[in-house]
């Protein structure tokens, strides 16, 4: 395993399929080396419609200038309001909250979608690191 030095710049993501109704969902094979096999042959389309479940498109930002970029580009003053309080409620660890929320944000992936378009993530870099930006993890995934 790299440590160190060695380990600079490497970023490792795992998807795990633990549940049966998760596995049949991406193959309908039953013997478990055929399913093997054909997770094996997926296993791209699969980690990346799994991953942008998780992990939203767009460049990370510190708050101040992520809420910036919200009031300067979105003019729907609801679609506004809505990012707004997502990134309050994800920046103040609330993400339990937040997908509990989801009905009062309504249309949660109109939200994601316009955050997209601004290629602004709503999770933002906390005060403490010194980093101010942060690139699309989705730019690293095409290369």
């Amino acid at each position: 395993m790299a440590k160190g030095k060695e380990a600079k710049g490497i970023f490792r993501v795992e998807v795990r399929l633990t549940k049966p109704k998760t596995i049949h969902k991406y193959t309908d094979e039953s013997v478990t080396s055929k399913q093997i096999k054909s997770l094996a042959l997926n296993s791209k389309e699969i980690f990346l419609e799994t991953f942008t479940h998780i992990v939203p498109f767009g460049d990370y930002y510190k708050k101040k200038q992520a809420l910036e970029m919200i009031e300067d580009n979105i003019i729907n003053k609801k679609q506004k309001e809505k990012m707004l309080q997502l990134i309050e409620l994800i920046t103040n660890k609330e993400i339990s909250t937040a997908c509990s929320k989801r009905n009062e944000l309504s249309k949660i992936e109109k939200v994601m979608d316009a955050f997209a378009e601004l290629n602004l993530s709503p999770v933002t870099i906390s005060k403490r690191h010194n980093i101010k930006h942060l690139k699309n993890l989705y730019t690293y995934l095409s290369k």
